[in-house]
């Protein structure tokens, strides 16, 4: 599995404010953070071709979301 995925995905950050899916229909805090967002070390993200501000898809075994 690890050639097919080869990244670690670790989900235990957050944007301030939100809490799981909560609280998302609050519109001053969608101001804040509007859509999904997913942290990549820079040098990761390069060898990728993913640049600041881009959407990707974030797929395991599990299945597969898209964020920016």
């Amino acid at each position: 599995m690890a050639l097919e995925y080869p990244l670690i995905l670790t989900a235990s950050g957050r944007v301030a404010g939100y809490y799981h899916s909560a609280y998302r229909n609050i519109p001053w805090l969608r101001e804040l953070a509007p859509g999904p967002l997913m942290s990549i070390h820079p040098k990761t993200a390069a060898s990728l071709g993913i640049k600041e501000g881009d959407w990707a898809w974030i797929e395991t075994n599990m299945g597969r979301i898209k964020q920016q």
